[in-house]
């Protein structure tokens, strides 16, 4: 019904629910006045300010906000350590994505912490959360931030943004001195492993004869022997002919 038959009932029940035309929602009569249902086009988006979590070496939480069910979440791992010739280290590793939250729920941030320089002597000091240690002279690596639901576990994480390496090699050590690793997804010193290409395998090659495996002038003369049935005098004797007329090589 429209809105000005609505309002024309005398006496509404409590709860009576009628569907306004006028306003193209329902409306429900809670004993005194008309209440309008809440629409995915009218319901009030919650939309709190952003906070920002800097490195503190410790762990942090953030507890999520009453109407709020998801977050945006921009993180950033930490920079790797200079090394003792001041090559700076490696920038973290970057994470933009939107979380799905729980009002209420607990996250637990880890924030890495960047790689220490590499001094004289010495090497630089892993960062927080995950960086590797620097060899002599050169910088350590940068940890890993991360965010934590139901927990503090590595297993409980549900986003990584991984450490920068440590700069290196420091020029007097360049024989035998790197960067420390940056803080990876598992927390623990990253590597790259270098991989082969490994060839497309081809059909198969018919077997080869074993007189025809070695391939000699004294093999080429001994197959053309048999070929021609050289059994008697004459065939070894050409035979003999054909062997004194191979290249480089005595007659038999």
């Amino acid at each position: 019904m429209s809105q000005p038959q609505r309002d024309a009932i005398a006496s509404p029940a409590n709860g009576l629910t009628i569907y306004n035309t006028s306003t193209n929602a329902l409306n429900t009569w809670n004993g005194t006045s008309w209440t309008e249902a809440i629409t995915s086009a009218t319901q009030p988006i919650v939309q709190n300010t952003a906070t920002t979590f800097v490195y503190t070496g410790g762990v942090q939480t953030y507890t999520v906000p009453a109407g709020m069910y998801s977050l945006g979440i921009n993180a950033s791992g930490a920079q790797g350590g200079a090394n003792y010739d001041g090559t700076p280290g490696g920038l973290g590793g970057r994470v933009a994505t939107t979380l799905a939250v729980t009002p209420g729920e607990t996250l637990t941030l880890y924030v890495g912490g960047q790689g220490g320089m590499g001094p004289n002597p010495g090497s630089g000091g892993a960062g927080y959360n995950g960086g590797g240690q620097g060899s002599s002279f050169n910088g350590g690596g940068g940890g890993a931030t991360d965010v934590r639901v139901g927990g503090t576990t590595l297993a409980e994480r549900v986003l990584v943004a991984a450490g920068g390496g440590g700069g290196g090699p420091y020029t007097y050590k360049a024989n035998n001195a790197r960067g420390g690793a940056g803080g990876s997804p598992s927390a623990r010193p990253a590597f790259s492993p270098r991989v082969a290409p490994v060839a497309a395998a081809g059909p198969p090659r018919p077997p080869v004869p074993p007189w025809a495996r070695v391939v000699t002038p004294r093999t080429i003369m001994r197959a053309a022997a048999r070929a021609a049935g050289a059994t008697t005098a004459a065939g070894r004797a050409a035979s003999a002919g054909v062997r004194a007329a191979a290249p480089g090589r005595r007659p038999a």
